[in-house]
Parts: structure tokens; sequence; C-alpha cells
């Protein structure tokens, strides 16, 4: 009876379908027609713009044509990062950032009072360091002058 229930909630359902989307994989032949798309949309906004540029230059100096055409090489680019995130290394990556910001969410962040005292230790021994490692190289240098000048 709870997993008629549980399956009855809107929140759990879109979960189990965005899980099931995660890790479902798709067949090698689908995978690597949806790669070589994405790299052709990739190529096509790529050298489209230099082809728009080269051969029609007088028409993108007008602000909006300019604009047009950039949104178009994002909007290419956007696609083909979509296409990319429906392959299988795309599942992993979209799962691997949502269980991402799942960890994050559970983060206990310190206090302003503890930041603010981690923050002057470091810059404190940041300035220890950073005197050490000169009165190193001014050491070292003496001796190598010294041993120069022999």
């Amino acid at each position: 009876m709870a997993s008629q229930a549980e399956n009855k909630n809107p929140v759990n359902a879109s979960t189990q379908n965005t899980d099931s989307f995660l890790t479902r994989q798709i067949s090698s032949g689908a995978n690597a027609s949806l790669w070589i798309l994405s790299i052709l949309l990739c190529i096509v906004a790529i050298f489209g713009n230099y082809y728009l540029n080269k051969e029609y230059s007088d028409l993108f100096n007008d602000s909006v044509n300019s604009l047009l055409k950039g949104l178009g090489v994002v909007l290419l680019v956007v696609l083909a990062v979509g296409v990319a995130l429906c392959t299988n290394k795309g599942r992993q990556a979209l799962c691997f950032a949502r269980e991402s910001y799942t960890e994050v969410r559970r983060v206990v962040w310190p206090d302003a009072q503890k930041t603010k005292q981690v923050t002057i230790m470091v810059g404190v021994i940041a300035v220890v360091l950073s005197a050490m490692l000169w009165l190193f190289d001014v050491f070292f240098m003496f001796i190598l002058d010294s041993i120069n000048s022999i």
C-alpha cells in the first residue's frame, strides 16, 4: 500500500521519470549518432559564423543583423550541448551534477565569526610563509654571490 501512495505523489513520480531518463542507456549506434550530430552542429556554428563574416561582412555591420547572427550561433551551440546531454556520457554528467547539487545542499556552512577567524588565520600564515620564503631567497642569493665572487 505504501508503494502505491508513493507513486501517486507527483513529486516522486517526476523524480522517478528523471531518474529513469538519467539511468537509461541507449544503444551504441544511437549514442554515436548523437555525438556526430552534436559535433556537426558545433561545426556548422563555427564555419557558418566564419562564412557569414567573410562573405557578407557588409551586411553584418548593422547591429541588428550581428545580433541575429550571434543568437544563431548561440542557439546552435546550445542545441549541440542539448544533443550531447542525451548521450550516455551526457546523462552520466547530468546525474553527477544532480548528485553534486544534492550534496551541496547538505553542507553545513560555518557562521560569520568562524569564517572571519579562518580568513585571518589563512592571511597570517600566508604572510609568515611569504616572509620565510623571502628570507630563504636572500640567504641563498648571498651564498651564491659569495661563491661566484671567488
